[in-house]
């Protein structure tokens, strides 16, 4: 516990400052490992640094937790050189004499909440040192570390992932301590050597592969249903309820025989109306084909997109017709000569 509880230590603020939650066993640490420093070093204008030190020895400490510290931004705050700081980091370790917990498949289990895959990983482990250790001479395998850090890590990523669990990379990473590129290559060194352990792995545990093959296929389906269904949608809405938008029922729908000599009357009529009016009213020509002028019968009104069904059983449909198209184009040419 601390000394005064009134008084916060400055390794309490500075995890506050670097935004790490932590619990109180670790800050109890640090605060620990802060006060016995400062009795047992010489002065030193490194306080801050002797702080993100201590910090950083409590969240290695406690593997109950495994808290990634993120030693660069420490610095930062604390306005020193990294090169400074790693060798006051080794100072302060052995001087303290802190022994820092292994990392092992146990920890990992713990942490991740995955106790059951321990034996798994022990398996995996095994297997890759008898099979990647026949390429190896006798005092490489001698100086191998079967069990290091990154060896475990990586070994445990591969078997959650081969069990179907969500596991975030960067995690493993920040706790094993190494580098990006090292993990790449174990990672793609024990999947080579090991291929057949962890296919026979992933036939027998892997829970989440049939799910995904049958959601893959459902969604198809979804979406293929979502297809059929917007096609009939369509056809029952442009033979339904189009004809309910134009107020045009059902008995009252002409003979489909019939439309050519309607369209042929209609454009008679048309046609002798805007020759009587254009005699007597001025007229303006405007790009869309269609005519201003006081006679509000002579403006063709706006119509809505009729489709194809509709366009065969409604005489209404005239407007979109070839034919009214070629008497828009005959109209303009006789108003443009007529226009002074």
């Amino acid at each position: 516990m601390y000394l005064n509880e009134t008084i916060q230590p400055e390794t309490d603020l500075l995890f506050k400052r670097l935004n790490i939650d932590v619990s109180k066993r670790t800050r109890e640490l640090a605060g620990e490992y802060f006060r016995r420093i400062q009795s047992q070093l010489p002065k030193t204008n490194c306080v801050g640094l002797i702080e993100v030190a201590c910090c950083e020895l409590a969240c290695e400490t406690n593997r109950n937790e495994f808290i990634p510290f993120e030693r660069k931004q420490g610095v930062k705050l604390a306005g020193g050189i990294m090169k400074e700081y790693q060798k006051l980091y080794v100072i302060i370790k052995n001087t303290l004499n802190v022994v820092i917990p292994e990392v092992t498949p146990e920890s990992l289990g713990n942490y991740f909440g995955s106790t059951f895959l321990i034996p798994s990983v022990k398996q995996l482990l095994n297997e890759f040192k008898i099979n990647y250790g026949k390429i190896l001479s006798e005092q490489d395998k001698i100086n191998m570390k079967w069990d290091g850090v990154e060896f475990i890590s990586v070994a445990f990523y591969l078997i959650m992932y081969n069990t179907g669990i969500n596991i975030d990379k960067n995690k493993i990473i920040s706790i094993a301590k190494i580098t990006l590129k090292r993990f790449k290559d174990i990672h793609s060194l024990m999947s080579q050597y090991c291929k057949s352990f962890l296919y026979d792995y992933n036939k027998k545990y892997f829970k989440k592969k049939g799910r995904r093959t049958s959601q893959i296929n459902s969604n198809v389906e979804i979406h293929n249903n979502k297809k059929r269904k917007s096609i009939g949608a369509y056809e029952i809405n442009s033979v339904i309820i189009t004809p309910l938008k134009n107020n045009i029922k059902n008995e009252d729908k002409p003979n489909i025989l019939c439309i050519d000599e309607d369209i042929e009357k209609k454009n008679i009529e048309v046609n002798n109306d805007v020759l009587d009016e254009s005699s007597s009213h001025p007229l303006e020509v405007v790009d869309n084909n269609k005519l201003f002028n006081q006679d509000v019968s002579l403006i063709p009104k706006k119509r809505k997109y009729i489709n194809g069904i509709n366009s065969a059983v409604t005489s209404g449909d005239f407007y979109n017709s070839k034919k009214w198209q070629d008497y828009c184009n005959w109209k303009n040419n006789v108003l443009k000569g007529l226009k002074v």
